[in-house]
């Protein structure tokens, strides 16, 4: 929807280059089940449907396979901080892990043989934090 003037202009304000919202209506049958969920999405590009289809696929898929890595490699699903920013802050923490572990040029083995070897070798650590 770009036509947005029954939105006050405050809130419009909020979002940097708001041009549209969107609604996403997903419809999906597990073992003979059938649910539908939608989804809103605030957006900076035309609410034209082929448009706002790819952005956010893109954006799931980003995501999907973000949560996919940490989950694998960091066992993210498992971590059971609760305490105050404490999730939070492992969580930056892993995806800050995961970034030096992608960005390493020379590395041969997977990301959670990475994050290991991390662990144990002081070398391999250094030169991931860019100290050698």
């Amino acid at each position: 929807m770009e036509r947005l003037d029954w939105l006050e202009s405050e809130t419009k304000d909020r979002w940097i280059n708001f041009a549209s919202v969107s609604m996403i209506e997903s419809i999906r049958e597990i073992k003979g089940e059938i649910s539908t969920e939608r989804r809103y999405y605030i957006g900076s590009v035309p609410a034209e449907a082929q448009r706002v289809a790819y952005s956010v696929r893109k954006h799931w898929g980003v995501e999907n396979q973000l949560h996919w890595l940490t989950d694998v490699a960091f066992n993210e699903d498992q971590c059971r901080t609760r305490i105050g920013d404490s999730a939070q802050n492992f969580a930056t923490i892993r995806r800050i892990a995961l970034h030096l572990i992608k960005k390493d040029s020379a590395r041969k083995a997977g990301v959670k043989a990475s994050r290991f070897k991390a662990g144990i070798d002081d070398t391999y650590r250094a030169r991931l934090l860019g100290f050698v």
